[in-house]
């Protein structure tokens, strides 16, 4: 997030309750625009690891990830997102209002369920940051995107 000091606006990226995210909560600070709306969605979230310590930790990974997705299950639930924000204001020491907007279909942040990556999508959110000059370099993502984690959890618990 940046905050231009003084004019009383701010850019934002993501879910961040300084950055107005619920619209009901008074605010020193006006949206101008996300991320989002200059680049489109994003792929920022996700964990990376050097192959020999990956295969070293598979099984760890695998009952991390299957955590994971289930409780992204449990706080996209209508009936259990309530105190998935309760939980989350707690551990951000904020009003549960700042984060009104989480977990619901007006989040700003999209969270596969299956913990799934579009490497397509991650490719263009490099070649874009290469463009504006915030990244020096670029990579083919398609050769570094590895999800059978998360499909080995998500089959483990489709299996249940």
């Amino acid at each position: 997030m940046v905050v231009l000091a003084g004019l009383g606006v701010c850019l934002s990226c993501g879910s961040h309750p300084a950055a107005s995210e619920n619209p009901t909560a008074p605010s020193p600070l006006a949206r101008l625009f996300s991320v989002q709306d200059s680049l489109g969605p994003f792929e920022t979230g996700f964990w990376a690891g050097k192959t020999p310590w990956i295969a070293a930790n598979r099984a760890a990974l695998v009952d991390l990830c299957e955590d994971m997705i289930l409780f992204r299950k449990w706080a996209y639930d209508p009936k259990t997102a309530p105190q998935a924000r309760a939980l989350l204001a707690k551990l951000g020491k904020r009003p549960v209002e700042d984060y009104a907007n989480v977990f619901t279909d007006k989040d700003t942040l999209h969270r596969d369920p299956k913990l799934f990556l579009d490497a397509a999508n991650i490719q263009k959110n490099l070649r874009d940051l290469n463009e504006a000059g915030a990244l020096k370099l670029t990579i083919e993502a398609k050769n570094y995107v590895d999800m059978s984690l998360a499909r080995e959890a998500a089959a483990r618990i489709a299996q249940k």
